[in-house]
């Protein structure tokens, strides 16, 4: 019966180091490559020593035949934001970086920069959504007609190839509660447009607003907003930016959404329905527009853009269709910056779908660790690494009348093992008295042989959720612990090596090795009473998950380390008391 066990745990074992890598994929994992990255700590420059203007400051301007072919810019500056605003495109964004801090400095950092001629990934560059690409369509007034492909679209903007004047650009700081108003007014035989930018200096929301009061007769009254941009990557791993790339469309309550995986371009894909909002995000940023009123239609394509020695970066296009009829006015609010859920939830209920919180299953586990996660961090000004560990306590607290009722039943299987053997050799052609018996010797011995399962079943889901909410949520991104570990987001590598090993990646990583023992000592006690037939699965399985998780975060890693160790205290004092 042990061999046949034993044959069955490994087939299992086997099974799921092959699925490993299709999970792998469905929740958006994949061990980093590293690139080429430059690490200056000197390039970061102040913007906050322009001139402040007072609250709710209006600037206007009027675009006509007599100034086409000149570009102008404004750079606008937050505590949160600096974006560079042109009028090419009616009022788009060309640049939008995250200047975001909290008491160590800027609070997202890592961007690929321009330097002597070639793009970098610079870690201590302030993350930059925009810039690095040619799109002007950030957003813009344009309509796309379904039987063209996606280099033939009419975007009507204020020109066409106009004449970069960047050195010209005026540059305005908003205070913390102002605001600023920016007016673009359209002005040609075809077509009469005005265009309202609405900035604040406490929000990462823009309010875009569109007045249409004539239409080139080529839109036939209908009309669409435009992004036809992406997002730049963010991150130095090209997988974790494709794999959590996409282009979303909110309708009715769901979501429709398109992600790009390889270089063939995602033709539109056009949603006759009640559009509420759009989105497109990499990893750990997005932006969003959400209009005053539902749109006709909706629209999601992509493109592999050029970017650096990649094979793949997407640059997703999303749109939302309106007529002049129904809708000669556009309010929309438009969010550039982090995928957090208390910045979302403002703003549109359901946006947080563009998150990857995991299977539906796991969804409520995931929202509710990093809601925990974060409230011990903000609440108590605690390291997140600590936070973790206080984690680990608290499961254990949960966990532990049930771990406890768990290993005093695994002593007393162990020690009706014999009587066990006899039952089952003396019933083994009748299976039902054989059930029969077991069931009889199990109750009066006081032993469930399923109670071991249970610890584990609990533990499973919380452990999923933390992978999930580490890799994934821009919360943990770049969070420090101590000594080599830098970031909890991603593995605490310290060794490059020069080959690669299945399963464990071509990097040492040094808690995944403390994480190993502190699992050995725990099934060393387990095994103290075990059969000898079943000790070399569980040293498997020791060696699989030590594989396993070197390419894991290293906050995943540091938790079950913990785990582990409360663990081992807890079953040598069980031990103690049963002596």
């Amino acid at each position: 019966m042990n061999i046949k066990n034993n044959i069955l745990a490994g087939v299992c074992i086997f099974i799921i180091v092959l699925l490993m890598p299709y999970y792998w994929q469905i929740i958006g994992y994949e061990p980093s490559t590293p690139e080429q990255i430059i690490n200056s700590e000197n390039n970061i420059e102040t913007i906050n020593s322009t001139p402040e203007p007072p609250v709710s400051t209006y600037i206007k301007t009027n675009e006509n035949s007599s100034n086409l072919g000149q570009e102008k810019i404004l750079i606008v500056s937050t505590n949160l934001y600096q974006t560079v605003i042109s009028n090419a495109g009616g009022g788009s964004h060309k640049d939008f970086t995250v200047l975001e801090m909290d008491q160590n400095g800027y609070k997202y950092l890592g961007a690929y920069v321009s330097r002597d001629d070639s793009i970098l990934y610079d870690k201590s560059a302030p993350v930059s959504l925009l810039g690095n690409n040619n799109g002007t369509c950030t957003p813009c007034l344009g309509f796309v007609n379904n039987s063209v492909v996606l280099d033939d679209n009419f975007i009507l903007t204020e020109n066409n190839s106009p004449l970069i004047m960047s050195n010209n650009g005026a540059e305005i700081f908003i205070q913390k509660n102002d605001s600023l108003t920016i007016e673009y007014e359209y002005v040609s035989n075809d077509y009469d447009i005005v265009k309202k930018l609405t900035l604040y200096g406490n929000s990462y929301v823009i309010n875009h607003e569109f007045i249409i009061n004539k239409l080139p007769s080529l839109f036939n009254g209908n009309y669409e907003i435009l992004w036809n941009s992406g997002l730049n990557p963010t991150e130095v791993s090209e997988y974790e930016d494709v794999s959590y790339g996409g282009a979303y469309l909110g309708i009715n309550g769901d979501v429709e959404y398109v992600s790009q995986t390889n270089e063939d371009i995602i033709k539109k894909e056009k949603f006759e329905l009640d559009a509420e909002w759009m989105g497109v995000r990499n990893k750990y940023f997005a932006m969003i527009m959400v209009p005053n009123t539902k749109a006709l239609f909706g629209s999601l394509s992509s493109i592999n853009r050029d970017f650096m020695n990649r094979n793949l970066t997407p640059s997703y296009i999303s749109s939302m269709g309106f007529n002049t009829v129904s809708s000669p006015i556009i309010e929309t609010q438009l969010y550039l910056g982090p995928l957090k859920i208390e910045n979302l939830d403002p703003l549109h209920p359901g946006l947080d779908q563009m998150m990857n919180f995991g299977w539906k299953i796991i969804q409520p586990i995931s929202k509710l660790v990093l809601w925990f996660l974060v409230f011990m961090h903000t609440s108590l000004n605690l390291n997140y690494g600590l936070v973790l560990i206080i984690f680990a306590f608290i499961i254990r607290v949960i966990t532990g009348p049930l771990i406890k009722k768990s290993y005093e039943s695994s002593q007393k299987m162990q020690k009706i093992a014999p009587d066990i053997k006899i039952i089952q050799e003396k019933y083994k052609e009748d299976p039902q008295r054989l059930q029969k018996e077991m069931l009889a010797l199990y109750k009066k011995a006081g032993a469930n042989p399923f109670s071991g399962c249970i610890p584990m079943l609990l533990q499973w889901p919380i452990l999923m959720a933390l992978f999930i909410v580490f890799r994934s949520t821009v919360e943990l991104r770049g969070e420090s612990f101590i000594f080599w570990i830098t970031d909890l987001s991603q593995p605490d590598y310290v060794i490059n090596l020069p080959f690669h090993i299945p399963l464990y990646g071509d990097a040492i990583a040094i808690l995944p090795l403390f994480m190993g023992v502190t699992m050995f000592l725990v099934m060393k006690q387990s095994m103290a009473t075990m059969d000898s037939s079943q000790k070399p699965m569980l040293y498997m399985m020791n060696a699989m998950f030590l594989l396993i998780f070197n390419s894991f975060p290293s906050g995943l890693t540091l938790y079950y380390t913990v785990y582990n160790v409360l663990s081992y205290l807890q079953q040598r004092s069980i031990k103690i008391e049963s002596n």
